[in-house]
């Protein structure tokens, strides 16, 4: 177990030194590993490597820092080792899903990280969504049992309640699983139970939904009372809170389920009656994907398509359909027989690109250019470009500013992007106009 110490022991020195600048190669002296060694461990067990973890734990202390201290955002980023404003607002974006000045507001929901510790199994360092939040009283009705038990000792008894081997309390309650329900654990006292409007029986118990401030957790792996939930209420209480400069007033548990059984019941009848599953819905994303690469990879500017349209009749052809390319060159093609007079439906789509023409080869040999299809200059500035000419050749290019130098150009922000300040600057050794048109005629 000596390896177990060791990793609680680096999991120490990164919470002491949260701060300050931590050596990787502290952590693989204290663990008697080499970094790649400790790094390959963090990821088998954690999925990160140590970095990433000492971020992770990082941004989740920043929430705090935000929600309980008049520090300036700044500060706290320099706090947590962050060189810059932005770059600590866009990995605290990345984790949390708000920026730094939302998550001050503490009924904002994020994603906190509770530090690792590492016995048998791994404690902590799962991802948790969290946020704090006023809830004014509202009753619920259903049915309690007594279990004379902790909280953290009732998920056996909790579970049978909800299963159908026990009395089956859900059915007392209501016909059908699906909506949302409440599970409501106070000194030993567990309900089962729904809003008014939502229950299907008379004679049931009134449960009165305590106003106060809460905790609340969101994970989208629940059951009913089952391992997931006990293993977040240990997420919860054994990492989180210790985490945390909150404390619990009073052992009071609501556990709220989304459940959708009966729909996600048809959903399987779906898919056993030949209905399409993610194994063949994968296959069709792949295919669709491979093709897309293709068709995209196809050069076809306005007045250019006929070798798109040429690829994609072959296409057809080989799965057994007829395509007919049209005297204006689309492709018509039948997908399916039987829609007879007004019963068809007509799939139309482009194959052309947007694109520009050569207008005229410049003195210095450029190219200035004119608009094909819609193009904006704007959408194009320093891509890289192909020019086809009427032979056939092609030659690659760029197409920038005519003056594109920031440190030259003076008026480069405020300039507008037009094709009359705008050219092609193709990427072979041509310096005239004259070079240019030699180069075509070659």
């Amino acid at each position: 177990m000596n390896i177990l110490n060791e990793l609680n022991e680096a999991c120490n020195y990164i919470e002491n030194n949260i701060e300050n600048e931590i050596d990787i190669k502290e952590i693989a002296r204290i663990t008697n590993q080499s970094t790649d060694s400790i790094n390959r461990f963090f990821v088998s067990m954690l999925g990160i490597i140590i970095k990433e973890y000492i971020r992770k734990r990082r941004l989740s202390l920043a929430v705090y820092d935000l929600q309980n201290s008049d520090n300036k955002i700044t500060d706290i980023a320099f706090k947590y080792g962050f060189n810059s404003y932005d770059s600590f607002c866009k990995a605290f974006l990345n984790q949390h899903n708000v920026t730094p000045t939302q998550a001050k507001n503490p009924s904002c929901e994020v994603n906190i990280f509770p530090p690792a510790t590492f016995e048998i199994n791994v404690n902590g360092a799962q991802k948790i969504k969290f946020k704090i939040c006023d809830l004014e009283e509202f009753e619920v009705y259903g049915i309690s049992k007594n279990f004379n038990c902790q909280s953290s000792d009732r998920f056996k008894q909790e579970k049978e309640m909800w299963s159908i081997d026990y009395e089956h309390y859900p059915e007392k309650i209501c016909q059908g699983y699906d909506g949302i329900w409440y599970g409501i654990f106070e000194n030993g006292k567990y309900s089962i139970a729904r809003k008014k409007e939502d229950v299907g029986f008379d004679g049931l118990e009134k449960i009165k939904i305590k106003s106060g401030k809460y905790a609340v957790f969101t994970t989208d792996k629940g059951g009913y009372a089952g391992d997931e939930l006990s293993k977040t209420h240990d997420l919860i209480f054994n990492s989180w809170l210790k985490d945390t400069q909150y404390n619990i007033k009073r052992e009071y548990i609501i556990e709220v389920f989304h459940l959708a059984t009966d729909r996600e019941k048809r959903r399987k009848n779906r898919n056993k009656n030949g209905g399409r599953n993610m194994k063949n819905t994968k296959v069709y994303v792949d295919f669709i994907t491979e093709k897309l690469k293709k068709l995209l990879s196809i050069d076809s500017p306005t007045g250019y398509t006929k070798d798109a349209i040429a690829w994609l009749k072959a296409e057809y052809e080989a799965m057994g359909y007829a395509p007919v390319i049209t005297t204006k060159g689309g492709l018509l093609v039948q997908l399916a027989k039987g829609c007879e007079g007004n019963g068809g439906v007509l799939v139309e789509t482009h194959t052309d690109t947007l694109g520009g023409m050569v207008a005229e080869v410049k003195v210095n040999g450029r190219l200035r250019l004119t608009a094909l299809g819609g193009m904006n200059p704007n959408n194009a500035e320093t891509e890289n470009c192909v020019v086809i000419t009427r032979d056939g050749k092609r030659y690659e290019g760029c197409f920038q500013m005519n003056n594109p130098s920031i440190h030259v150009n003076g008026s480069y922000d405020q300039q507008d992007r037009t094709y009359d300040n705008m050219e092609v600057v193709l990427d072979e050794m041509v310096f005239s106009k004259e070079e240019t048109k030699a180069h075509r005629d070659r």
